[in-house]
């Protein structure tokens, strides 16, 4: 944490569950902000330790109308706040979106439409200490700008990017560039695997007419039950 903090760079926490003494000593400690508040009462908690607190609405966990009923109800500032979807899968970004999805949950929770946009631009880049170069547009800063039908719906009509128009009504005019992957993640760093699964793997033997055996069982998304 130490080098991370010598290279100018932020301390993310992830702190699931933990209490307000344990939180205080990782404040200490120089971990800046957390993402797993769950409740309203962990976002105030965290808030009044100093932190930056990430609101989350993800594929995992969906707990974000919950937090804003608290900030709205509470007053709460939001200029320590961002919004995020905490690497969600795939199949959770097509069907509900990204960051407009998250600003529409917001908006609709009572935060002010402007602010709600701020969660998801300037707030974070201003944490990331990169605002200087993202999240506002500005003479020398680097910007998509997204054109909508209205405030209060985030989804854009329109993406221009580097000046030109790259997507109109949700269908991409210009491809993505290409990517070199292997400038990432170059074939030398995976190692040749020859193994495969077999069927028999998975085979259960037994001789009645039925088997009993441990499974998980799922209370939800998170939670496991015996």
């Amino acid at each position: 944490m130490k080098y991370t903090k010598s290279l100018r760079k932020r301390v993310d926490g992830h702190t699931a569950g933990t209490k307000r003494e344990s939180l205080t000593i990782l404040s200490r400690q120089v971990i800046e902000s957390c993402h797993e508040s769950i409740s309203g009462h962990e976002v105030i908690e965290r808030l009044r330790l100093g932190f930056y607190v990430m609101l989350r609405e993800s594929s995992l966990r969906q707990d974000l109308s919950n937090l804003i009923k608290t900030i709205r109800e509470n007053h709460l500032p939001t200029d320590r706040m961002t919004l995020t979807t905490d690497s969600s899968t795939p199949a959770f970004y097509e069907q509900f979106g990204i960051n407009d999805n998250v600003i529409k949950i917001a908006i609709k929770e009572g935060i002010d439409p402007i602010s709600a946009y701020r969660m998801a631009t300037i707030n974070p880049a201003v944490y990331f200490g990169l605002d200087q170069d993202i999240g506002g547009i500005a003479p020398g800063r680097y910007a998509d700008i997204l054109i909508l039908e209205d405030i209060l719906n985030p989804s854009p009509e329109t993406v221009t990017s580097k000046g030109r128009v790259v997507s109109e009504r949700g269908k991409l005019i210009k491809l993505f560039p290409r990517v070199n992957w292997d400038r990432f993640f170059p074939a030398t760093s995976f190692a040749v695997r020859s193994w495969s699964a077999e069927e028999y793997f998975f085979r259960i033997p037994f001789n009645e007419n039925h088997v009993n055996f441990p499974v998980i069982k799922l209370k939800n998304t998170v939670i496991t039950a015996n």
